[in-house]
């Protein structure tokens, strides 16, 4: 294998790694870094990922090591970013918690803030770094070649400014205040409702009904990464005055006799500071992506493809201005 080649396939494995698993978040499930395009992340590695094709194409491969450490640099402010979101929500979780003692919601919280992990995405990413500077050294020293081209350069200081600028984000979640993710919880109420779940406050269980689940619809679909699993797929409006911060929608499923044997939880409007997704405003409507679907992967076997029912199971008030 060529060094010219081992460049191309860093290259791609960078460029995979946008897409892939990176996070494991609760009830939203797996987040990649380019996520859905909306925030800055991926913009800082694509430009990069093109230098680095572009110098493996006019065969300047032996310049590709600079952009590749640049990436590198800002995969690990990236990694070292997402450690202190995920410190961040625990330290808002564990503050709140306090406020709750002795109530059922506690362990509610406690089971969807503990689940946050870092997935195999990272891997693709570190695989991609280290084939392309591996690449580009390895063609550096079979051709003695000592000077560097501008764009090379150029990549270097765009490398610093994009790890200076996800420093900064670190710097202000580090001294931001934990949020209170209890707020509007009565920490003396101790009773659950009939489904198991938390009792909401009253204002939230009222506004409830106006937020609408329709187009619901549900079959068995592809997916690249986990094959053929039951895909669910609707629509979401808010029909109140309140913008929403989150929106849980929990969807049962049927067998053929009209049985209810499973159920899943998703999250179609969460604004965190894992991403830059907006509330659900008064009046407006959240959609899947285009070609886009939540995989249910624990249903069973026994579930008859399309028999499904959902309805909003909680939501969360954004702050009012």
């Amino acid at each position: 294998m060529t060094n010219r080649s081992i460049v191309f396939l860093g290259a791609g494995l960078l460029l995979l790694g946008l897409f892939v698993p990176a996070v494991q978040m609760p009830y939203v499930g797996n987040q990649t870094v380019f996520g859905n395009g909306n925030h800055v992340t991926p913009y800082l590695f694509l430009p990069l990922i093109g230098l680095i094709g572009f110098f493996a194409f006019k065969e300047q491969t032996e310049d590709a090591y600079i952009p590749g450490i640049a990436i590198g640099a800002i995969l690990l402010a990236l990694f070292i970013n997402v450690q202190i979101n995920i410190s961040y929500v625990n330290n808002s979780f564990a503050e709140s918690m306090a406020r709750l003692e002795g109530n059922p919601y506690a362990a509610s919280m406690a089971e969807m803030y503990d689940s946050a992990s870092l997935q195999w995405g990272w891997l693709v990413l570190i695989a991609g770094v280290a084939c392309t500077i591996y690449g580009a050294f390895e063609e550096r020293k079979a051709n003695e070649v000592t000077d560097h081209n501008k764009l090379a350069k150029l990549s270097g200081l765009f490398g610093v400014l994009a790890v200076g600028w996800l420093a900064y984000q670190s710097y202000l979640l580090q001294n931001d205040t934990p949020a209170d993710v209890t707020e509007g919880i009565d920490a003396n109420e101790a009773a659950l409702n009939y489904n198991g779940q938390p009792p909401m406050p009253s204002e939230v269980e009222q506004y409830i009904k106006n937020v609408e689940v329709y187009d619901v619809e549900a079959s068995y679909r592809d997916s690249m990464l986990d094959g053929r699993v039951p895909g669910v797929d609707f629509k979401v409006k808010n029909n109140g005055d309140r913008s929403l911060d989150l929106v849980e929608v929990t969807v049962v499923f049927y067998n053929s006799e009209g049985q209810p044997i499973a159920e899943d939880t998703f999250m179609p409007v969460i604004v965190s500071s894992f991403d830059n997704d907006p509330p659900l405003r008064p009046g407006y409507i959240w959609q899947q992506e285009r070609g886009s679907f939540y995989a249910a992967k624990s249903v069973p076997d026994e579930w008859q493809s399309g028999k499904v029912s959902a309805k909003v199971t909680r939501i969360e008030f954004a702050p009012e201005n």
